[in-house]
């Protein structure tokens, strides 16, 4: 109902931009009425929501509280354009914001999960594995196929192909060898690597 009642408000908006246009010289009153109900119009959905979300604390019931102040200022001022914009973009704003969440939580995830998972290193005494954050500049790393590199680093040994798809969308994997660079992120999808840690942390 609320981007109904915006999307009502911009008609009137731009029905009142033609009648401008089109009304004679000192006869203007017509389009300046409708911006006004424009205004009034745009009001109604700000006004609800923050009756309806008052005394929660919420920084949302802030946020209201600033858009209503801003629509009613507007009103009372003659700026009956800025009274309507005023809640369409914050609308528009946080549809944005909302969209953007899922990509938000699935990396978090998927941090979450590259932190949590061990991570197999070389030495003299054999192979063993680490956690993440224990990984050291200058430990070599076994990265086996379906592996997630938890540093940055230097293919020592060995070929294979890594997907970057987190790292730069690309869904193509990209094929390694000796002396090329490999970044934290990154899944080994073929082929068995050992990696020189360049950064951790």
């Amino acid at each position: 109902m609320r981007i109904g009642v915006l999307a009502t408000a911009v008609s009137l908006l731009l029905i009142s931009y033609v009648l401008d246009r089109i009304s004679a010289p000192g006869h203007a009153e017509a389009g300046r009425l409708i911006r006004l109900c424009a205004a009034c119009l745009a009001a109604i959905p700000v006004l609800t929501t923050l009756l309806r979300n008052v005394g929660d604390g919420s920084s949302e019931s802030f946020t209201d509280q600033l858009v209503t102040l801003a629509v009613l200022g507007a009103i009372v001022s003659g700026e009956y354009v800025t009274a309507v914009l005023v809640p369409v973009l914050m609308d528009l704003a946080h549809e944005l914001e909302m969209k953007g969440m899922p990509g938000t939580r699935s990396a978090l995830e998927g941090l979450r999960q590259l932190t949590a998972r061990p991570a197999t290193i070389i030495d003299e005494h054999g192979e063993r594995e680490v956690l993440p954050h224990q990984v050291q500049v200058g430990q070599v790393l076994l990265l086996k196929h379906g592996a997630t590199l938890v540093a940055d680093g230097v293919v020592t040994q060995g070929c294979g192909a890594i997907d970057e798809s987190s790292l730069t969308g690309e869904s193509l994997p990209r094929d390694v060898s000796c002396g090329d660079q490999v970044f934290a992120g990154t899944v080994n999808v073929s082929g068995l690597l050992r990696v020189q840690v360049t950064v951790a942390g």
